[in-house]
């Protein structure tokens, strides 16, 4: 059903359902970049510090293998949590985008309802490489504690 052939009833249903996506977009990128920001790359920036510390107080350290390589994983994992900011803030505002031009196209009746909750429902599963970064920068952690640790007792 196209917007002008719809009864006003509908059509404002229609408005409220769009007005209710785009704020939970708008309200979602906030949210991402504060939890994203708040774990990975704390956890990694937190475990980069700590081991920059053992080394340096320890001559000991700064001559281990296993300690350099927990360095650079911490090191791995904060860059990967910056690109995992990076690509939720392009992949949200592309989503803005898109999503505003579906507006303008219901109104001016270039499209139907259900072509409009279709394509946002398939643009919203698209972004997959966030969820790499995400895994990168986890991963990265883990690996960081596991020769942070095989350092320390080896």
């Amino acid at each position: 059903m196209r917007y002008s052939e719809a009864p006003e009833g509908i059509r404002i249903k229609c408005m409220d359902s769009i007005d209710r996506r785009r704020r939970q977009l708008i309200e979602w990128t906030g949210i991402y970049f504060q939890k994203s920001i708040q774990f990975l790359f704390i956890t990694n920036a937190g475990g980069a510090v700590a081991i920059l510390g053992f080394i340096g107080a320890s001559a000991w350290a700064r001559n281990n293998y296993f300690i350099k390589i927990s360095l650079l994983s911490f090191a791995i994992g904060i860059i990967a949590s910056g690109m995992m900011l990076f690509t939720l803030l392009i992949h949200t505002a592309n989503l803005l985008r898109q999503l505003d031009q579906n507006i303008s196209n219901f109104f001016n009746n270039k499209t139907s309802w259900e072509k409009f909750v279709k394509s946002d429902d398939e643009r919203t599963r698209k972004e997959k490489i966030t969820g790499l970064f995400m895994v990168i920068a986890f991963n990265a952690f883990l690996t960081g504690i596991y020769f942070g640790t095989r350092g320390l007792f080896n």
